[in-house]
């Protein structure tokens, strides 16, 4: 879009992007408009002749989010919508609980070859039309509680799957609510008035009148107050995290009442709308951490009616709260940087966590538009910056891309213009997309210049940094095939676990646990092994390859903006256990989620004793080997338990009432001390069992309190017997996967290869790239070799003899 409203100067950039994100995820014109014929349809075809509710219908009117003018995206697909309808049905109040939402689903859904037939479900308490645009309509029966202040209404809860016996209703006034909260977040009169020219820009269309009762109208964010807008982006926050399990997340209800308690306070009144967001979110946080730390779970009622409980349905337990407490505590975190200001690249990179990556590219790409072009001076300064950056001279560069260092002096100066073709040369001899150096208003911090400062003995080997450019340039390739075949835009990533710095090696090695069982709750893991490490990081959005590194680097992480987020693995260590492989992601892994912040970093065996590392270690055992899974591990072995173990049996039949002191029944059993001590050919099977080496699993026993120190230091001594255990029971800790390897093409550590191929050869078929661009991409993956044949078996034959090779 061109927006040329002029904002204010207090206006910094990240309120104006924070608010064209809002635009773009609330309910857009087109679709409001689509919603309020939906809404009025429904209501006609209920009180249609042969509906069994032809005479009952009352009312329909919107609740939720749709009553308070705060919809957004029900999904990170920002065009997939929930709109929520009340139906107040003239039915008994005695009604049993299923027959409401019976009759609403029979009234709905019609007989076969209706329309709504196909489209219609029943739930537990509501009705849901799924349209094929993915827009939802839900509605909910009541029954009217006259006598009681304006709609309070009796809802329904009936499980269709459930006895009929389970089923409820209860107290609930939505209308009440929505009245409520528009109250408490009046519009902040010069805010709106500032900002109302900029999103009719945007929309460019007049809002739409809806006959009586309408489903009100969505205003334009900027006629709205800072408080609804930051509901809206609230909502929009909660459904990245917990984007595929909408059911365990906070109810938006939920949300809305704390926002609105806290909402245009005289005693801190905010002029931006990037610092309401930060106070809101710090309220909520404070609010959720009283309950938790009292041990209960937050209980909020409907302030116009107390026994309508908005927390009735969520949380389910004092875990899922501590989840949302956390995924709170980063958005406080992150929102706090956004408030201090930082630089484009790094506010793009908050927000794309935050908010998705669709909205706010979105968002970014139309504020660069409508700023001032780049200048020639300024290209030169970023592409000055990026080489110092990674510790380069000129005269570096100038061999590297063959040109005279006049020339790349001049170029940094801006007396030289620089050709596509020797920007593309320079990008790639930085690192960056050369589309970054043309887009965002300062160069971002990368991953080849943060390891470039932190290891400048490593970046100053060419073959090293070499290694590096290419993994890089491989994640970023990655990334820009998807985009070109619009596969997969919107990447869930994992969150941000912010501990912060470990002060000693006892406190490191709690923060890597707590991290590693906090991760594998959001993954619903449960305590079983993970038999693929690689497949369960990619699934996150984490690529993994595999690289030849200098032989004391266990691993690196990327966190770069462009490059995605990475995991390098050393390609001379594969001929090691697969124990070994795992390990090494998992240690990356807790990197990305613990010090995603530093963008990068080498792990190296020498440095072992860094607290970060300490940390890093004691994530990937505790997450690779739960200390419930562990304990369960011998339990089904029949060891770890005590020597001595007493059970109380209560004679509750027992009619002697005159009885003073409980007398249960007591039951005793023994064991032989010697049948729990844990052998040689015990923890070999633990090793298998959770595909871990046999140090590794030492050491968590050791920490999980199933090892003395005395028994931990004797079976450390026995690793060459474990290894012959090992070979015995032919599961052979050192070089096993080396069978799996197929017959003329090598061990792969990851999905990686096979995936980038399958794009390439992809994005080749439709055209989206050249064939010399394909050859090329897949000698990066040392595919070369066959690309041509796998391209004749597709039929692409004549193409391959008719190719002109043309420099891109």
């Amino acid at each position: 879009m061109n927006i040329n409203t002029t904002l204010p100067q207090w206006t910094e950039s990240v309120d104006e992007i924070l608010a064209d994100v809002a635009i773009r995820v609330q309910l857009s014109r087109k679709d409001y408009d689509k919603a309020v014929k939906r809404y009025e349809t429904i209501n006609d075809w209920i009180k249609r002749d042969d509906s069994p509710l032809k005479d009952s219908v009352e009312l329909l009117y919107p609740q939720g989010s749709m009553a308070i003018g705060a919809t957004i995206a029900s999904k990170l697909k920002t065009d997939e919508f929930d709109i929520d309808v009340v139906a107040q049905l003239d039915l008994p109040p005695d009604i049993p609980p299923h027959e409401p939402l019976d009759l609403l689903l029979e009234a709905i859904r019609g007989g076969p070859g209706s329309r709504y037939y196909q489209m219609t479900k029943r739930r537990t308490h509501c009705v849901t039309v799924e349209y094929s645009d993915g827009m939802c309509v839900d509605i909910t029966p009541v029954i009217r509680r006259y006598g009681t202040p304006e709609r309070e209404s009796w809802i329904f809860h009936d499980r269709p799957e459930a006895p009929r016996e389970l089923g409820k209703k209860l107290i609930a006034n939505p209308y009440g609510f929505a009245k409520w909260f528009t109250a408490n977040t009046p519009s902040d009169q010069d805010f709106a008035d500032i900002f109302e020219k900029r999103a009719a820009e945007y929309e460019q269309m007049a809002l739409l009148a809806a006959d009586s009762d309408p489903v009100p109208q969505q205003e334009p964010p900027f006629r709205k107050s800072k408080a609804v807008i930051a509901l809206q982006l609230l909502e929009r926050w909660r459904n990245v995290q917990y984007d595929e399990r909408s059911r365990q997340r906070p109810p938006s209800i939920l949300i809305a009442k704390l926002v609105a308690d806290a909402a245009n306070h005289t005693d801190r009144l905010t002029d931006r709308l990037s610092e309401e967001l930060w106070y809101q979110a710090k309220h909520l946080l404070l609010v959720f951490q009283k309950y938790h730390n009292e041990g209960e779970p937050i209980h909020i009622v409907n302030p116009v009616r107390n026994q309508d409980v908005l927390t009735d349905q969520w949380p389910e337990t004092l875990q899922a709260q501590a989840v949302f407490i956390r995924y709170l505590e980063n958005l406080v975190a992150q929102v706090e940087k956004l408030v201090s200001g930082c630089d484009l690249g790094e506010m793009k990179a908050i927000m794309v966590k935050l908010f998705g990556e669709v909205p706010t590219i979105d968002a970014f790409r139309d504020y660069l538009k409508d700023n001032a072009m780049l200048t020639q001076r300024e290209l030169g300064q970023r592409l000055k910056s990026a080489r110092e950056a990674i510790g380069l001279t000129q005269q570096q560069v100038a061999d590297e891309v063959a040109l005279t260092r006049v020339a790349i002096s001049q170029i940094e100066s801006g007396n030289r213009t620089i050709s596509s073709i020797e920007l593309m040369h320079l990008s790639r001899l930085y690192g960056r997309d050369m589309s970054s150096f043309l887009e965002e208003r300062t160069v971002e911090k990368d991953a080849l210049a943060v390891l470039s400062r932190a290891h400048p003995d490593l970046i100053q080997n060419r073959i090293f940094y070499n290694t590096l450019r290419n993994a890089t340039e491989l994640f970023r390739e990655y990334g820009n095939l998807k985009k070109l075949l619009d596969i997969d835009q919107e990447r869930n990533l994992p969150p941000v676990y912010t501990y912060g710095e470990p002060k000693n090696v006892w406190e490191a090695i709690q923060m890597g646990e707590h991290a590693a069982e906090a991760e594998r709750s959001r993954l619903e893991l449960g305590i079983n092994p993970i038999r693929d490490m690689a497949e369960l990081v990619e699934s996150q959005g984490i690529l993994v390859i595999k690289k030849n590194l200098e032989d004391h680097i266990s691993g690196i992480f990327i966190a770069n903006a462009e490059a995605q987020l990475g995991i390098i693995i050393n390609e001379a260590h594969l001929d090691r256990a697969k124990a070994r492989v795992a390990l090494a992601i998992a240690h990356e892994y807790s990197h990305i989620l613990l010090d995603r912040d530093k963008v990068s970093a080498i792990s190296k065996i020498s440095n072992d004793r860094d607290l970060f590392e300490v940390r890093a270690n004691a994530f990937a055992a505790a997450f690779l080997m739960p200390e419930e899974g562990v304990s369960q591990f011998l339990k089904n072995i029949g060891k770890g338990a005590s020597s001595r173990e007493k059970l109380l049996a209560y004679p509750f039949l027992s009619t002697d009432k005159k009885q003073s002191d409980p007398d249960p029944l007591v039951g005793h059993h023994r064991r032989l001390a010697s049948s729990q001590i844990l052998t040689l050919y015990d923890v070999v099977k633990f090793c298998a069992y959770f595909g871990i080496s046999f140090e590794s699993a030492l050491y968590r026993l050791r920490n999980t309190k199933f090892l003395s120190e005395v028994l931990f230091y004797q079976l450390y001594q026995q690793q060459e017997k474990a290894k012959q255990i090992a070979q015995y029971l032919k599961i052979k800790e050192e070089g096993r996967e080396k069978q799996k390897r197929k017959k003329g093409r090598e061990y792969l550590v990851s999905n990686f290869t096979p995936n980038f191929m399958w794009l390439s050869i992809e994005a080749y078929r439709r055209n989206k790239i050249t064939y010399n661009k394909l050859v090329n991409l897949a000698e990066q993956v040392e595919f070369d070799d066959i690309i041509d044949k796998i391209l004749s078996c597709m039929g692409f034959e004549d193409d391959i003899e008719e190719e002109v090779y043309l420099p891109e």
